[in-house]
Formats: C-alpha cells, structure tokens, sequence
C-alpha cells in the first residue's frame, strides 16, 4: 500500500514538473520571437536610412550643380568640367561610403546602393559642361543622354523593387512615382525649359533612345508587370510561411513528446 501511494505522489510529482514546464517554454519562445522582432526592426530601419543617403547625396549633387558658379567670367572648358565633376562624385561617394560604414546590420545591401550612388552619378557626368553650351548641337546630345539616364534609373528601379518582393501593392507603385518624380525634377534641373524644352527634341533623337513620352508609357507598362509578379512573390511567401509554421509546431510536438517520455522513464 505505501508503494501504491509512494508511486501515486511521484506521478503528481511529475506531473506537476510538466505542468511548470509549460509556461516556461512559452515565455522562452515569446522572448526568443520578440528579439527577432527587434533585431527586424532595427535591421529595417538601418536599409530606410541606407536608401535615404542614397538620395541626399543625389539630392546634394543637383544643388552643387544649379549652384555652381566659375571662379570668374571664364566658363570652364570640357576637361576643366571633367575634372571638377570627378572631384564633386569622390567626394560625395566618400561621404557615403563613411556614413554607410555605421549601418552594420544592412552591411550586405550597402555594395548595391554604393553601385546604384555611382552609377546615377556617373550619368550627371558631362552635365556641367553642357550647361555653358548653348549650341543647338550641345542640347540634342544632352537631351539623349537625359534620356538614356530615365531608361537606366527604370531598369535600376525595377530590379530594387524586384529584390524587395513581396511588398505591399501600393509600394510598387509608390517607388515607380518616385523614379518618375527623380527623373523629372532631373530633366527640370539639367534641361533648359525641363521637360517642355526636351519634348522639343524628340526628333533628334539616335535610334533607341525614347522620347519622355515614350518613356512614361514603358513606366506605366512597367507597373502593371510588376504588380503581377509581387501577387506571385506575396502567395509563394505565405506557402512558404505555412510549411515554416507546420514544420516548427510538429518539432515542438516530438520535442513535448520526447519530454514525456523521458519523464516517465526517470
């Protein structure tokens, strides 16, 4: 009889270790998952603020060059423009390059916005000079080379948007209304009567270099295309998600098992 009623106590006695057991293991995953949350959280906020030194520095090299002013009543000639504008990219690309060295967490995303800074950079080059050109010659190979930045910056756009999906559906088209606002204020900026004076070039145009009008319309195609794929990418990541949740909760039920079983043996 005492062995029944020892047996009986050591089974309440278990069960009462398993019955503590519980909230424990729940308060550990609750932990566990709102440390994830807060590294995400910060992870998040550390690529807004890489994209935004993106643009300051676009933003800073626009003003440089509304702003810029010679020395003295001498414009300088194309090499002389060469030279200032390499010196004005180095320089904003270092200042980029140091302030982007602080965002540890989003260290592997830096190279691509670092490529994307160089590459907008790079097609501002000769802009300078032709902005004390007034030949009609000048204007017809500024307005190509405009041009050929929009084309550039939509590819350089889509394949962002591209490695950021799933997204929400507005994001897609807030990003592509942001290039449009980009390129616009550029052209505004580098163009002499912006976007109205360019309009007026369509016909010197080389051969594969759209009008803005073109352009605007492959944008507008480039959304619609986008926004199926983002449908795809959000539906393969919610699968993805369910398999993840299945997969996780049969652990946890052979791991509660595994507890019992070696429980009862003990």
């Amino acid at each position: 009889r005492q062995s029944a009623i020892g047996n009986r106590q050591s089974a309440i006695g278990r069960k009462t270790k398993n019955e503590k057991r519980k909230p424990n293991q729940f308060k550990d995953i609750i932990t566990l998952t709102m440390g994830f949350i807060l590294i995400d959280f910060k992870k998040r906020d550390e690529s807004k603020r890489l994209k935004e030194l993106v643009k300051e520095a676009i933003k800073e090299h626009k003003e440089w060059f509304v702003n810029y002013n010679c020395d003295d009543d001498t414009p300088p000639n194309k090499d002389e423009c060469a030279e200032i504008e390499d010196a004005k990219i180095a320089e904003l690309m270092g200042s980029f390059a140091s302030e982007a060295e602080k965002l540890w967490r989003v260290k592997d995303e830096v190279p691509e916005k670092a490529g994307h800074l160089q590459s907008t950079l790079n097609r501002k080059r000769g802009y300078l000079y032709r902005r004390f050109a007034n030949a009609v010659e000048a204007l017809e190979e500024q307005a190509a080379h405009i041009l050929e930045h929009c084309v550039k910056s939509l590819e350089e756009k889509e394949a962002g948007i591209k490695k950021s999906m799933p997204m929400k559906e507005s994001d897609v088209a807030e990003e592509l209304q942001e290039l449009m606002d980009e390129v616009t204020a550029a052209i505004d900026e580098y163009f002499p009567d912006g976007v109205t004076g360019l309009d007026a070039y369509d016909d010197a145009l080389p051969e594969g270099v759209p009008s803005f009008a073109e352009f605007k319309e492959s944008v507008t195609l480039k959304e619609e295309e986008l926004v199926s794929l983002n449908s795809e990418a959000a539906a393969a990541q919610v699968e993805g998600i369910k398999n993840s949740v299945q997969e996780v909760a049969k652990e946890r039920v052979n791991d509660a098992i595994k507890a019992a079983i070696a429980d009862l043996k003990a």
